[in-house]
């Protein structure tokens, strides 16, 4: 990002930058609502009646009408300052362009995971991409607002976010790096403790990592968080996987060393060997 590069936050509070300094925005009322719905849905043309139901559905139709056009103008206008945004209006749609130099964090997201192949690492410039995508990520889209329409974009870019954190673990695991792969694989449990499969990760990472006591913990842990809280036990191979680490042997160690340079990033760095579950081990759980 260069000192003056205009950018736009979607994911976290709604804020429009010049380089790190946040910009006061010149909007209030309807107009402050138009912008927000149409900066969560930039680059793409939205219908005007869309626009007038969703926002101007308690107003007259000839009112409405003249609002929007008001609104419209008003953004226009505050845009002005700020290189590659601007309102762009043809038949009944209207847009909220974004265009070099400006940028969306949300769009870099997506960019960011569109270009990640199904290799078991990333490419340097991947990773990066990635790495600078996640860090703009501030919280929840467009957080604070509670209209019903922010709901599926904040689910969608939450899962997206979870994604590419996933790729960074994975990636950092494949490369051995890891304690970044858990600093990742901590992040990702941060924001959804209760992603089973993911825990399963961090576990086997502490172990790839030579902290089987952590490992042992953090199931323990996963154990408490789903009693607690959903009256229900781990999945087996999430029990699978604790009887293999806790009954760790050398060959458990020598697998540790090389699973994660097997199969693609799109796959768990716990190799399926450790969860399969015999009867035996099944008997004692």
């Amino acid at each position: 990002m260069t000192e003056n590069q205009p950018t736009m936050t979607l994911l976290g509070p709604l804020a429009l930058r010049l380089g790190p300094a946040r910009q006061k925005l010149p909007f209030a009322g309807h107009t402050k609502q138009l912008f927000v719905y149409l900066a969560g849905h930039a680059n793409l043309g939205i219908r005007r009646e869309t626009l007038l139901d969703e926002l101007w559905s308690d107003v007259a139709p000839a009112r409405a009408q003249s609002g929007l056009n008001t609104a419209i103008w008003r953004i226009k206008q505050g845009l002005g300052p700020y290189a590659g945004f601007g309102i762009q209006t043809m038949d009944d749609l209207v847009r909220l362009s974004v265009q070099a130099p400006a940028q969306v964090d949300s769009h870099q997201l997506e960019q960011a995971l569109a270009q990640v192949t199904a290799s078991p690492q990333l490419e340097p410039e991947a990773y990066l991409r990635l790495l600078t995508s996640v860090k703009l990520c501030r919280g929840p889209f467009l957080d604070g607002c509670s209209s019903h329409w922010i709901l599926p974009l904040r689910e969608k870019f939450a899962a997206m976010h979870i994604r590419a954190l996933t790729l960074l673990m994975r990636d950092r695991a494949a490369r051995g790096d890891y304690d970044a792969a858990l600093e990742y694989g901590r992040a990702i449990l941060e924001l959804d403790a209760f992603r089973e499969g993911t825990q399963r990760e961090v576990i086997w990472l502490y172990a790839l990592n030579g902290q089987r006591a952590q490992a042992i913990l953090q199931y323990r842990n996963l154990v408490t968080l789903l009693s607690q809280e959903l009256a229900i036990d781990p999945m087996p191979e999430t029990t699978a996987l604790f009887s293999k680490i806790s009954q760790a042997t050398d060959s458990i160690v020598r697998l540790a060393a090389r699973s994660v340079d097997e199969g693609s990033i799109d796959r768990s760095v716990v190799p399926a060997v450790c969860l399969q579950q015999s009867d035996r081990d099944a008997s004692k759980y």
